[in-house]
């Protein structure tokens, strides 16, 4: 029950009755490893392709 109403909650946020999304989480730690930032987006491909750059 707490998954359906979690689903229906971020499909409201994102305005779309599509199922599938993309969930991204980005952490920061300091050098003690304590977390000091952390952010979460939710991302409807349908509207906004989210596209990652990254350096080796």
């Amino acid at each position: 029950m707490k998954q359906l109403l979690f689903q229906h909650m971020k499909k409201k946020q994102l305005q779309t009755e599509q199922e599938n999304g993309l969930k991204r989480m980005r952490k920061s730690s300091d050098n003690s490893g304590h977390l000091i930032e952390l952010s979460i987006g939710l991302y409807n491909t349908q509207i906004f392709p989210y596209k990652i750059e990254y350096e080796v």
